[in-house]
């Protein structure tokens, strides 16, 4: 009875026991005070009298008056020694609570508001009803309860009753036990304190004691039966929710490396699907050995019988669907994989689906066979057992249902042992786990082999062309061909379009389309770039929403030469390297790489590749080391030259050895960049597709690059230039692209706008020479300043001091009328009144302090007024010298002009500038030719501007 909740702090004073007081009487509810039982055994026609067991004492046999639930009219017993038998069960460890009740609802609610007063659990409460001295109350008079149980004994008598011992009943008293039931076996504990303490009152021996035992029904075979099929249930439903989690971290790690493009990767390095998924097959396998047997050993362990047993052949059905489940489920989720581009959303789903599938069918199945074999009033019950016939075969083809209803099946032979009238039934019956079991065998060669063929086909751009077909005339896309073809019509005009116009490419062209570009596509359209290494053939990507990414893209690169291309985010540059690399196909046209054709020769072009993707497709838990001499195996370097090749081209890209040896998930990004180089050009590939290398590098690392990228194009000496490797690169350095391409191709917005060497681009596009200048900054003794300021002086104190001029501690404050007035004068023009607004950048701060109570001192507005003056100048000298010129830029008081080249010497341009300079009060000023960058910038506009022009 001690308190054991250790959330609760224990009591000064425990266990405490209710009990009604010495004095008063307890309604004999609801037994009575004195008894009679009689008990009649029919088959020796012989009776049984019991004494004080269930009586009512009512010598007029009258009944009992009923009111509220309690016979009212019958006879109390008044208790007057209740605290010497409490005192005795003090002794035992507990404190008495005394209560006046004398019925039993009086009672239950004293225990209630009892029970709040204390800190201990109230276990029992013990409530007196009479003692061998109580008074029994009836219609005729009053007795003692001794006298009335002696009488009551020698009056009845019978066959098993001794009449010298009829004075023992007398001499008894009566209690009611009331228990708490969260406490199962309290009723017999307080039964056997309140005995012991009556004992001890009676023996005058405080010592003696009642030990309570309690023994339990030994447990039945049926009991044993249906505790073992409870462990059997909990023992397949935990199988069944654990290993999907083991399948579902197979697809984890395949798809993450598609998401990452390091299976593109090492697929364009040579890798073959059957040699990536057979690998991955193996290498899962096994690793689900670990689990698996960790599993059967634990089932032995713990003895789970339903799974151990010898007998039909429990154990050997058991272990071998655990062990064939592997393969067929690693194979399954290969093919699952590939309906996924987030790993943990695809892991989810695995989970999700085969313990969805694993749980259900195994029941359904059952309770279809179930109903069918052993129901005899069903008109038909054989649709039961087809129907779940029908569901069994139609789920085999989840490895995880073969697994689930095979292990479910065998914790339930016995029922299908009956059920069948098979007695002699093992696992190896067709209707426990034999078919499941053939299937688990077919399907760890088939899916995987599948899986297989859809990698492979997937890595086939005609297949996926053919395919995307089928499921467009299907979902009858084609239908919406048209809509799509009107919107992609604002990019441009096909190439076959303009050679339908008298098959000259300039016809049909929009207007600023690059002559460059119309003559390499029609060379390469004509035949012409037959020799070349590398050749776009009218190459378009439009996607399903109708973004036309690549706009028939045509052009050729010949061995020996590096090719640079260059284009905003989303211009389409990856997206052509995706398909020069056969990640996914063209909508249209095709590349031919060395010859062969990416859509339906994707396997010859991939041997003479190398890619450096834009995002690194690295694997964290390898070294750098390990990823240059992985593919460096892959692209075929022989065995014996693997390590040395990998250190010779990990120093070259500029990683230390130390840096070589550690892992990948600890570089930098600069160092993950040169580590994706090292891998696309390990082997001496014939053609390298690098997306954006030096991003991240700094300075150093990039012109390490460029040297690595130069020799690579070069070539050893002595080799021949058709042999020599071809490179597209992609970036958005133009100084890279100045130094390392000698024909460059500017994209914007999915179609390539011009086509030359950098310098060929900077004349065509540049318009002559770029001039800037910059003004020098006004100062107090500047003759110009001066005389500004005190032009404006004469002009203020001409219009008078009054309520338009305030002078503020001596100096003269103009307010925003004012001031407009005085610029007005000075210039004889609007040209610098007009820039007095919230919305000019220059004018901006004079026109918020004229608008304030304090009003522009007249200081400021001098120095605004000369810095102004001299960047007017500066325009009038442009327009007087070069009226062709075109301003380009504007920051403060530097400017950028572009003057046309025709007729004009940069040395003459020198010249006139160099004469000028000292009166336009120049600070310093520069002559250039246009940049790339300037070229790159102003087609990016153009391409933005007709983007936002278009009407989707």
């Amino acid at each position: 009875m001690d308190m054991n909740n250790e959330d609760v702090k224990p009591p000064t004073e425990r266990n405490p026991i209710p009990f009604n007081e010495a004095g008063g009487s307890f309604l004999c509810q609801p037994g009575r005070c004195v008894g009679q039982g009689v008990v009649n055994e029919p088959r020796t026609n012989e009776s049984y009298y019991f004494c004080g067991t269930e009586a009512k004492v009512d010598a007029n046999g009258q009944p009992c008056t009923f009111s509220g639930g309690y016979c009212t009219s019958a006879p109390s017993c008044t208790v007057d020694q209740s605290e010497g038998v409490v005192d005795r069960i003090v002794d035992s460890g507990s404190f008495p609570v005394p209560e006046k009740v004398s019925k039993v609802l009086p009672a239950s609610l004293a225990l209630l508001n009892s029970s709040r007063d204390f800190a201990a659990t109230q276990y029992g409460a013990l409530y007196f009803t009479r003692e061998s001295d109580s008074a029994v109350v009836d219609y005729n008079g009053t007795l003692s309860y001794g006298d009335s149980a002696v009488a009551a004994c020698e009056t009845n008598g019978g066959n098993y009753t001794d009449m010298d011992q009829c004075k023992d009943y007398g001499e008894s008293t009566g209690y009611l036990v009331k228990t708490n039931f969260t406490a199962l076996h309290h009723s017999l504990l307080y039964q056997a304190v309140a005995d012991e303490a009556l004992a001890r009152r009676a023996l005058n021996d405080d010592s003696f004691r009642i030990v309570p035992t309690i023994h339990p029904l030994p447990i039945t075979k049926k009991e044993e039966s249906f505790a073992a099929g409870e462990d059997a249930f909990t023992a397949w439903f935990l199988l069944v929710l654990s290993f999907p989690f083991v399948t579902g971290s197979w697809a984890t790690f395949v798809v993450t490396e598609r998401k990452s493009k390091a299976k593109h990767l090492q697929t364009v390095a040579g890798v073959k699907p059957w040699a990536y998924w057979l690998s991955s097959y193996f290498w899962d396998i096994i690793n689900y050995q670990l689990p698996l047997w960790i599993i059967v050993i634990m089932m032995f362990a713990f003895g789970v019988d339903a799974f151990t047993e010898t007998e039909r052949g429990i154990v050997g059905g058991t272990i071998v669907a655990l062990f064939l489940f592997g393969p067929a489920a690693a194979g399954f989720t290969y093919i699952f994989s590939f309906l996924f581009d987030s790993p943990s959303m695809c892991n989810l789903s695995i989970i999700v689906l085969n313990f969805l599938i694993g749980m259900a069918g195994p029941l359904v199945s059952f309770i279809l066979r179930l109903v069918g074999g052993s129901s005899d009033t069903l008109a038909n019950p054989e649709k039961w057992v087809n129907a779940a016939k029908t569901v069994e075969w139609i789920l085999r083809f989840f490895p995880i249902f073969n697994l689930s209803k095979s292990l479910f099946f065998i914790i339930n032979i016995d029922s299908f042992a009956g059920l069948y009238a098979k007695p002699d039934i093992s696992v190896w019956d067709k209707d426990i786990m034999l078919i499941e079991t053939i299937c688990l065998i077919a399907q760890s060669f088939v899916y995987v082999a599948i899986a297989c063929q859809i990698d492979k086909l997937s890595t086939r751009p005609r297949w996926i062309q053919g395919w995307r077909k089928v499921v467009n005339f299907i979902t009858c896309k084609w239908c919406f061909k048209g809509i799509r073809g009107k919107k992609s019509a604002s990019f441009g005009h096909t190439t076959e379009q303009a050679l339908s116009a008298g098959g000259n490419m300039n016809a049909g062209m929009v207007d600023d389309e690059d002559e460059d570009v119309v003559a390499e596509t029609e060379r390469v359209l004509s035949g012409g770039a037959e020799g070349d290494l590398i050749v776009l053939k009218d190459l378009t990507k439009q996607y399903g929403n109708g973004k036309l990414a690549v706009d028939h893209m045509s052009f050729g690169i010949p061995p020996g030469m590096c090719f640079g291309l260059l284009g905003i985010n989303g211009a389409g540059k990856t997206t052509t390297m995706g398909m020069l690399t056969a990640e996914f196909p063209p909508s249209s046209g095709d590349a031919t790489l060395a010859g062969y054709s990416v859509t339906q020769e994707p396997e010859q072009t991939r041997k003479r590749i190398g890619y450096c993707p834009q995002f690194d497709a690295h694997f964290m838990n390898m070294t750098g080391r390990e990823h240059v001499e992985l593919y460096a195996s892959i692209k075929g370097v022989p065995g014996s030259a693997v390590k040395e090749a990998a250190a010779a081209k990990l120093a070259e890209v500029g990683l230390s050895e130390f840096d070589s040896d550690r892992l990948s998930g600890g570089y930098s990004g600069g160092m993950k960049r040169k580590l994706s180089v090292a891998c696309a050009t390990i082997g001496q590939p014939q053609i390298v597709f690098l997306d954006e290398p030096s991003t991240g590098m700094d300075p150093v690392a990039r012109r390490d690059l460029w040297s690595v990228i130069s020799n690579m194009v070069i070539g050893p000496p002595g080799q021949l230039p058709e042999d020599r490797t071809s490179v597209i690169l992609t970036t958005h350095s133009m100084e890279e692209c100045e130094a390392l391409c000698p024909l460059i191709g500017i994209m914007a917005g999915g179609k390539l706008r011009c086509l030359g060497s950098a310098q060929g681009l900077k004349t065509r596009y540049g318009e002559g020479f770029q001039v800037e200048m910059k003004c020098r900054e006004v100062d107090a003794s500047d003759e110009d300043y001066g005389a500004v300021l005190s032009a404006l002086t004469e002009k203020v104190k001409a219009a008078g001091v009054g309520a338009s001029v305030v002078d503020v501690e001596g100096g003269i404050s103009l307010n925003l009328d004012e001031l407009n007035s005085a610029l007005g004068q000075l210039t004889g023009d609007d040209y610098l009144s007009s820039m007095i607004t919230p919305e000019n950048t220059a004018g901006y701060v004079l026109h918020k302090a004229a608008s304030s109570d304090a009003g522009a001192e007249l200081t400021e507005v001098a120095g605004f007024a000369s810095e102004e003056l001299r960047m007017r100048a500066i325009i009038d000298f442009f327009a007087e010298h070069y009226p062709a010129s075109t301003l380009r830029e504007r920051q403060e008081t530097k400017v950028r002009y572009e003057v046309p080249s025709d007729g004009l010497k940069i040395s003459g341009l020198f010249g006139t500038i160099e004469e000028a300079k000292d009166g336009l009060m120049l600070a310093d000023y520069g002559v250039s030719q246009t940049t790339l960058e300037q070229v790159f910038n102003m087609h990016a506009a153009k391409a933005e501007q007709a983007k936002h022009n278009t009407v989707d």
